[in-house]
């Protein structure tokens, strides 16, 4: 929505192509007029100012071809006509150019970024005073912005880290060797230098190692797993504060509570529901629904057996807590 006259006289002008071509010839520097094709202007309807701006602020959006190719540059105009300073109007220009952005790359399925030229396009009767430079908003940093905010970002590739550079940091060392060797295949086999790095620790970071030490568990194959459990039972046993001989358990246990918690859920859940939709197909195939009932108590104790939670059963199968109880009972005896 338009909330005043002179903002609706803008965008109803610019919307007309001759206008919006003239606008761009006037104000646009010589080499952007050298390089896109203003007969190939386009204009765009979207909105991209912030709601609760929308009684200070409205925006025009052209979209134009470079003349060397058939790539897209957009030109944006932000009309600005409140009297008060708006200090940040540099960094809003940003969060509206990264709106097109995103708007762009979800129509056109890109892989590059389109330019875009952008306007402040002032009405108000003081001088406007905000800063152009979107770096100079950073004050002292302006050159550290410039570095880190739009420069090449680093990539910490953890598998070519070097496990003698690991080992150097007691603290985060663990935490890239773990990453490292999960992502190389080698977890067990290295578990012996990853446990002289926690072992090295101080005595404050039980917390820290058992985290370590579960996801460990979680990682590895099932059939892997009671041999880590007994190497951690090895290495840790009397390092954390748990009775001897139980580390091993409770860190499994714990592995499956927290890593394997919704992947077991989901596993009951299928397993179930398929067998449930076959004995469901071939009852409606031979006419008796009475058998899809006797199918879900059959399947429902073979889910007894194997010791999946009642509640899952329940939410599953449809039977109330009583038929479950009452099927359990009829097994044990």
């Amino acid at each position: 929505n338009i909330h005043h006259p002179h903002d609706s006289l803008f965008r109803h002008a610019m919307a007309h192509l001759p206008v919006a071509k003239d606008f761009f010839s006037q104000y646009l520097p010589t080499e952007v007029v050298k390089s896109i094709d203003l007969k190939s202007l386009t204009f765009c309807k979207d909105s991209f100012v912030d709601k609760h701006l929308k009684k200070s602020q409205v925006d025009v959006l052209y979209k134009a071809k470079f003349l060397q190719n058939d790539r897209s540059a957009y030109l944006y105009i932000l009309v600005e006509h409140q009297s008060t300073e708006d200090y940040l109007i540099a960094f809003r220009l940003l969060e509206y150019q990264t709106k097109i952005i995103r708007q762009h790359l979800d129509q056109k399925k890109s892989k590059y970024l389109p330019l875009i030229y952008p306007f402040v396009f002032y009405t108000g009767t003081a001088s406007i005073g905000s800063t152009v430079d979107l770096f100079e908003l950073f004050d002292q940093y302006k050159n550290f912005a410039k570095q880190w905010l739009f420069g090449p970002y680093r990539i910490i590739d953890v598998k070519n880290v070097q496990d003698k550079d690991l080992i150097k940091h007691p603290w985060s060392g663990p935490l890239g060797f773990i990453y490292k060797h999960r992502a190389l295949g080698d977890i067990i086999t290295s578990f012996e230098t990853l446990s002289e790095m926690l072992e090295k620790l101080p005595n404050n970071s039980d917390d820290y190692i058992e985290a370590m030490l579960s996801y460990i568990l979680s990682q590895v194959e099932f059939e892997d797993k009671k041999e880590m459990q007994k190497e951690i039972e090895n290495k840790f046993d009397g390092l954390l504060p748990f009775k001897k001989g139980t580390i091993g358990d409770y860190l499994f246990n714990r592995a499956v509570d927290k890593a394997y918690g919704k992947a077991y859920d989901q596993a009951c859940k299928t397993v179930y529901a398929e067998a449930y939709h076959d004995a469901e197909k071939k009852c409606k195939t031979l006419g008796k629904q009475q058998g899809i009932k006797q199918n879900t108590i059959a399947i429902t104790k073979k889910c007894l057996a194997m010791k999946f939670p009642i509640e899952q059963i329940m939410a599953i199968s449809g039977l109330s807590r009583e038929e479950i109880v009452a099927l359990q009972a009829e097994i044990a005896s």
